[in-house]
């Protein structure tokens, strides 16, 4: 498992195994990302105990760099509070 605490984390995983990424998140607001992927698949994204986690599996060799951004909406305003890069290699 990754927690995503700072703002870039880079992390190596094998081809065949699962990826578990960890962001904390209340409830005012949620995290956002980009999921056009080529060498992985979201397989699911769900909270628990305030966090929210995302479930990837390892499908081929590449990188990939996940953007994720901490959005707050309050009627027709979106706030970013905060964003982070994931970059994983895979192999």
């Amino acid at each position: 498992s990754i927690v995503l605490t700072e703002k870039s984390t880079d992390t190596k995983v094998k081809i065949g195994q699962s990826l578990e990424v960890m962001l904390p998140e209340d409830g005012a607001a949620k995290w956002v990302f980009d999921n056009n992927f080529k060498n992985i698949e979201l397989v699911n994204v769900y909270n628990f105990d305030g966090k929210r986690i995302l479930n990837f599996e390892i499908k081929q060799k590449g990188v990939e760099k996940i953007y994720f951004d901490y959005l707050l909406t309050e009627g027709d305003n979106i706030k970013v509070i905060e964003s982070r890069v994931l970059n994983i290699t895979t192999g």
